[in-house]
């Protein structure tokens, strides 16, 4: 999100949900609250298969992965 924010972009956030999770915070183990967008992804699906059906992806190898 920080690259859209960067070339001009608006997201709307629609919710969001309050998280917490153990983070190193200069060398100390903490506990960090912090608020993230809350989603439904049962949307994703038609959204992918749309977007794979536009020629928008592309399958192979990266580098050498899957290289035995």
């Amino acid at each position: 999100m920080a690259r859209l924010y960067d070339l001009g972009a608006r997201v709307l956030l629609r919710g969001t949900v309050r998280q917490s999770a153990p983070v190193l915070v200069t060398g100390e183990r903490q506990g960090v609250t912090f608020e993230e967008p809350d989603y439904d992804d049962s949307t994703f699906p038609p959204v992918k298969a749309a977007f794979e059906a536009s020629g928008g992806v592309t399958v192979g190898r990266v580098g050498s992965a899957g290289r035995g």
